[in-house]
């Protein structure tokens, strides 16, 4: 029995090292690059709901409102309050569900309905205050897989100029994302997002975690899989349903991380994080 010992031993020994490879290169903090990033792409899209309301879809997930500034709960359990200022200008207020504010985004449509700015202000978790910009292009119908329709400026109510599919041409954030990643165990990693006070553990092999934070939804999960030598994918699943995945690989020299993946119906996205 002992030969068997031995080989038993060594397969463990190489696993360890396997895993503390793929551990090593990621340990540290990391400040995303915002200009070597490809954050454009991800697609929104306004549609029809039940009994006159409005479906708004965008990062995997989606929740019906009205503009009537009453509050309409998103997927998230966080409060969403529409209110149109003129015939070209949207205001959405975001809430916790104690009522506790989040965050407000001006929508801006252009004069010929091609374009659509959203403008954001708000406080992080941390207490800092932030701002951005996104800006939407009307998606080619052919492209999103609708119908030569469902791409023209629509006519009638005001709120009906918005509906149809969006696609983000240009992002603009006032303070970068910070990611601080640590080993954890023989085969897992710790993330911690200080602005956002989100931390999770997780090792790989696909087990689901649920991160903390005092903006995380509460079916949110994280699950990390191995790719490659050194290498990993993050699946993010909300009720279940996978609605982000994304692998994270080190470049030879250990300085950036690029992140390439994509929410559910988005275009893949490209995020460079750069070692502090």
């Amino acid at each position: 029995m002992r030969p068997r010992t031995i080989t038993t031993c060594l397969l463990m020994l190489i696993g360890t090292v396997s895993l503390a490879v793929a551990q090593g290169p990621f340990v540290g903090t990391w400040k995303l690059n915002t200009a070597k990033s490809h954050l454009t792409g991800a697609v929104i899209t306004f549609g029809p709901a039940e009994n006159n309301a409005v479906q708004l879809t965008a990062n995997g997930a989606d929740y019906s409102f009205r503009v009537d500034g009453k509050a309409y709960r998103m997927a998230s359990g966080d409060l969403a309050v529409w209110q149109q200022d003129n015939s070209t200008t949207w205001k959405t207020v975001y809430r916790d569900p104690q009522g506790k504010l989040l965050s407000t985004d001006t929508w801006t449509l252009s004069p010929d309905r091609r374009s659509l700015t959203v403008v954001r202000s708000g406080m992080r978790p941390d207490g800092r205050a932030y701002s951005g910009k996104t800006v939407y292009a009307r998606a080619v119908a052919a492209r999103m897989g609708g119908s030569p329709a469902a791409s023209s400026p629509p006519t009638g109510s005001l709120t009906s100029s918005l509906m149809g599919s969006w696609e983000s041409t240009a992002v603009t954030e006032s303070a970068p994302e910070e990611m601080i990643i640590a080993a954890y165990g023989l085969g897992g990693l710790s993330f911690k997002f200080p602005a956002q006070k989100i931390s999770f553990l997780a090792v790989y092999g696909g087990k689901e975690v649920a991160p903390t934070g005092p903006q995380v939804p509460p079916t949110l999960t994280i699950a990390l899989e191995r790719v490659g030598a050194s290498g990993f994918r993050l699946i993010r699943r909300f009720s279940g349903a996978v609605t982000y995945s994304a692998v994270y690989t080190i470049s030879s020299d250990g300085k950036t991380i690029k992140q390439t993946g994509n929410a559910k119906g988005d275009p893949s996205q490209t995020l460079i994080w750069e070692k502090q």
